[in-house]
C-alpha cells in the first residue's frame, strides 16, 4: 500500500530513523518504522486493520471520525492515518467492506503523544 504524508515534518520523522529517534526515542521509533513497514507491505486496508494486537489499531470518533490510530507498542506515541482512494481523496463512508475495497493508499496525519 502506498503512503503519503500530511507535511514534510511528518515525512521526515517517518522516513529518517535518526531524526525519529531524536524526536520520539528509540523504542517508539522502532515501533513506528515497524508499523510503516506493515502498512507498506499491506495488499489492502484489511491487512492494515489486522496488524498485530501490540499496535492496537482502532477507529477514532468525534472530530477525528474517518481516521484510525495505531499505537506504537507500549509507548505513549501513536500514528494517526486516514485511508484514501486512488485519487488521494478521503473515503466518505462507514462501510468497512467499501473502505477495504477502495482504499489504495493511506495518509499519515500525525505521529503524536497520545497523552498530550
Amino acid at each position: 500500500m502506498d503512503i503519503i504524508y500530511k507535511n514534510k515534518q511528518i515525512k521526515k520523522i517517518c522516513t529518517n530513523f535518526k531524526k525519529s529517534k531524536i524526536q520520539i526515542g528509540d523504542n517508539a521509533s522502532e515501533k513506528l518504522f515497524a508499523a510503516i513497514n506493515l502498512i507498506k507491505n499491506a495488499k489492502s486496508f484489511k491487512d492494515v486493520e489486522n496488524m498485530p494486537r501490540s499496535f492496537r489499531f482502532h477507529k477514532l470518533t468525534g472530530d477525528r471520525k474517518g481516521t484510525y490510530s495505531i499505537s506504537l507498542g507500549k509507548t505513549k506515541y501513536r500514528l494517526i492515518i486516514e485511508p484514501l482512494d486512488e485519487n488521494e481523496k478521503e473515503i466518505k463512508t462507514n462501510d468497512n467492506k467499501v473502505i477495504n475495497e477502495i482504499t489504495k493508499m493511506v495518509i499519515i496525519l500525525e505521529v503524536s503523544d497520545h497523552y498530550e
